[in-house]
């Protein structure tokens, strides 16, 4: 039941058909010109002509990060497979295990009030603004939330966002 409920709330935005194939195609056209120099440059890469692989190694690695949660997912898996990919692939692929791109801490907050119909200042009495880890969907933040001002202790570095500051006051 509960999972019918959820099925039920999600909806697709109701876009024209040109719109639908704009979305489409602008994102087809990103991923062309993301992954094509690393497509073109991977014959060379493998022989090592002009001494070129510690270059296409990088390209790699930043094409799949800017390809977004999908790539990055995907490199996260080819770095834990060095029985199907060479060791280096995957040492310069495992930084998107362990470094993955994080979002800005605004659009954390935007999330935290799309999601609870509040602001960050409402819920937590402390919020760490630098995340704790951040992976290809989700990023992790440490933070106190709002119990009552007898409880609230603190927890964290003096690095964090307080309930009676703004972002301007950094």
């Amino acid at each position: 039941e509960a999972l019918e409920h959820l099925i039920q709330t999600i909806t697709v935005p109701k876009h024209s058909w040109i719109v639908w194939l704009w979305l489409y195609l602008s994102r087809f056209t990103f991923l062309v010109w993301n992954f094509t120099p690393m497509l073109i440059l991977a014959p060379f890469a493998y022989w090592n002509i002009f001494g070129i692989r510690s270059y296409w190694l990088n390209l790699m690695h930043d094409s799949f990060a800017n390809g977004g949660s999908t790539f990055i997912k995907l490199g996260q898996w080819i770095s834990m497979r060095s029985d199907i990919f060479p060791i280096e692939i995957c040492d310069h692929l495992s930084e998107l295990r362990m470094r993955a791109p994080s979002h800005s801490f605004e659009e954390t907050c935007e999330v935290i009030k799309d999601a609870f119909g509040r602001d960050v200042d409402e819920i937590f009495d402390r919020f760490y603004i630098e995340p704790t880890a951040s992976g290809s969907i989700a990023q992790v933040h440490k933070a106190q939330i709002c119990i009552n001002d007898d409880e609230s202790c603190n927890y964290f570095e003096d690095d964090m966002y307080k309930g009676n500051r703004t972002l301007w006051d950094w």
